[in-house]
């Protein structure tokens, strides 16, 4: 869904992740390949969305918080 939101083609992140369009569609995105987690980060850099919103995970308590106060307040560490 990721992918589809951003415009960003199969080929594009196909090539990188150094495999063939059509094994990428039928592997990574059906679920049947399991991806590690430096190739998980490669996309989500890709794709400009966090990992955790790329494996579909909740927010964490502190990006729960952070939107709730908008994004022109951030909280410092």
């Amino acid at each position: 869904a990721a992918r589809l939101r951003r415009g960003v083609s199969p080929a594009k992140m196909a090539a990188a992740l150094g495999m063939d369009t059509e094994r990428y569609l039928t592997q990574v995105e059906s679920g049947k390949m399991r991806l590690d987690i430096s190739e998980v980060a490669m996309c989500a850099t890709m794709l400009s969305v966090t990992t955790r919103e790329l494996l579909g995970m909740p927010l964490s308590p502190r990006q729960a918080l952070e939107q709730r106060l908008g994004a022109e307040s951030p909280l410092q560490p």
